[in-house]
């Protein structure tokens, strides 16, 4: 039996975009879905990354300019207040915007992510690399969105598209580090 490939998965399931991911990643889990080729697998994290360095960069211009970002205005006062977050102690390390080290974690997941696109062959060690540098930015996330929950109380819509970009990453590497193991076996 051919499996089918993952777009066409999406394409054909009629209960929705998302319970279609969410099936697909629940068998990629149990590796009862045929393992996505490796560009597939790369093509997203260079999507992902690049989705990422925007969110990163418009938040880094907006330091520099000296602007805050704007937020949605929404029922929920927590989810009003990017200035908060944004000019809070936490969101520089010295002179340095924590925007710019995300733009630099991204450019870094997505160049790694390039160079391992135009190879023939990925090495174990290069797709572990790639694995441990998204493990940094989901860690790194989740310290963050703790500080906003708990600490600033106030939480900015662009650092949760961050965070939920950094948990996209993550997972996409491990599932492609799972993938590149189960193919060597």
């Amino acid at each position: 039996m051919v499996r089918e490939s993952i777009i066409q998965r999406l394409y054909k399931d009629s209960r929705g975009l998302l319970a279609s991911i969410l099936t697909i990643l629940k068998d990629v889990l149990r590796g009862t879905i045929s393992a996505m080729s490796k560009r597939t697998w790369l093509y997203t994290l260079l999507i992902l990354s690049l989705m990422g360095m925007a969110d990163a960069f418009y938040l880094t211009w907006e330091h520099f300019q000296g602007g805050i970002a704007p937020c949605a205005i929404t029922p929920f006062p927590i989810l009003n207040d990017c200035g908060k977050v944004l000019r809070s102690q936490y969101s520089v390390i010295g002179p340095i915007p924590l925007a710019l080290l995300g733009l630099f974690y991204y450019t870094t997941v997505f160049g790694s992510s390039l160079f391992l696109v135009t190879r023939k062959t990925v090495s174990p060690s290069q797709v572990r690399a790639l694995f441990l540098l998204t493990c940094i930015g989901i860690l790194t996330s989740s310290f963050l969105v703790y500080l906003q929950l708990f600490v600033i109380q106030a939480i900015c819509m662009y650092c949760m598209l961050s965070a939920f970009l950094s948990t996209l990453l993550f997972l996409t590497s491990l599932f492609f580090l799972r993938s590149e193991r189960s193919m060597k076996e």
